[in-house]
């Protein structure tokens, strides 16, 4: 009898989940490496060896990227707008030098409260918000979990923003178990740090996504959809990052916002309906194409109606290995995947940045 071929990609996957334990990559590969694994038992004509070491290898690389796990998220901003439309053929944008701007720093946040109500009321499981508790380095958004099905559930934020500012976290801010039939009290952990850089002195409303997990078979169940909580301090008003458009089409608009030294902040905006995740793909600096993986431009989840800022930084052995003394133009496509779905995705333009030294 022969291997398995999901076997095999299982043990493939699991092992690159593995030495990517640290990026947000790394549990999604060792969580397709476990549904794999478990797809190949059914094939009893064929070996299933190697896809219990994948099945092995997944439950370790995911362990470990649920210990250490972490998301860097730089967010700078600069005091220029462009309020204008830009098409296609107005893709390519000179943008100054502001490697000197001044961050202002938001040195208090004011208090606010969030009134008890339900905030979702499907698939036997409904979920209140209870109020905001001011901590010392955070924010706890109070949640209790009613779970009247027959599943025993595992809940998480799959992805939240405040004020419309992705906070490029979630799964690991709130993660509750409710077994079949229970109910818990569980919180959102804001912290206060992520609102500092984000320059939010007061919260006014917060978006969230929970995945809902069969914690006995380990997979999704169902995700509640984009939920949004209003505080005391709500506004109807939406925010609008400030730079300079590079991109805008199909409800998606990204802005080039700064630069300090050889990292480069830009601004996506996702207005397309629903919740998306993207990829960085094709950079290219002067012309040359970086091969270098960096695994913080994967699979970024931005909500409805909300900004997500990521960074490209260009490593000084890139430039070196290309002669490059100044950046003068970096480009890049997008690969959007509505609702996560890798059978929905596409490919954006090139959008290109001009560097006006």
């Amino acid at each position: 009898m022969k291997n398995s071929g999901l076997g095999i990609a299982s043990l493939v996957c699991s092992i690159i989940g593995l030495l990517t334990a640290s990026a947000r990559i790394g549990i999604i590969l060792s969580i397709v490496a476990f549904i794999f694994a478990l797809v190949s038992f059914t094939d009893k004509w064929k070996k299933h060896g190697v896809s219990v070491a994948g099945l092995v290898i997944s439950i370790f690389g995911f362990l470990i990227s649920v210990g250490t796990n972490s998301i860097l998220n730089q967010t700078t901003n600069f005091d220029k707008t462009d309020s204008a439309t830009t098409t296609e053929s107005e893709q390519e944008t000179t943008v100054p030098s502001i490697s000197s701007y001044d961050k202002e720093e938001t040195d208090t946040i004011s208090a606010v409260s969030i009134d008890k109500t339900c905030i979702y009321n499907e698939n036997e499981v409904s979920i209140y918000v209870e109020g905001i508790e001011d901590r010392p380095l955070s924010y706890n958004v109070k949640f209790h979990i009613e779970n009247k099905s027959s599943l025993n559930l595992g809940f998480n934020a799959h992805a939240y923003a405040v004020n419309g500012i992705m906070s490029g976290e979630g799964k690991y801010a709130m993660d509750c178990d409710v077994s079949a039939g229970k109910q818990a009290n569980t919180y959102l952990e804001i912290k206060k740090g992520f609102l500092t850089k984000s320059k939010i002195d007061i919260i006014k409303s917060i978006d969230i996504l929970f995945w809902a997990y069969d914690n006995d078979k380990n997979i999704k169940e169902f995700d509640t959809g984009q939920i949004t909580i209003y505080t005391s301090a709500y506004e109807n008003e939406s925010y609008n990052a400030q730079g300079h458009t590079l991109y805008d089409n199909y409800g998606i608009n990204v802005k080039a916002v700064s630069r300090t030294n050889n990292s480069f902040v830009f601004a996506l905006t996702n207005q397309s309906g629903s919740y998306i995740s993207f990829d960085v793909d094709n950079l290219s600096i002067n012309d040359f194409t970086s091969s270098e993986t960096d695994f913080d431009l994967m699979s970024i989840i931005t909500l409805n109606n909300c900004q997500e800022q990521f960074t490209v930084n260009i490593s000084d052995k890139f430039l070196d290995t290309n002669n490059i003394d100044e950046i003068e133009k970096i480009e890049f496509t997008l690969n959007v995947r509505p609702h996560e779905s890798y059978f929905d995705d596409w490919n954006t333009d090139w959008i290109t940045l001009t560097v006006d030294e």
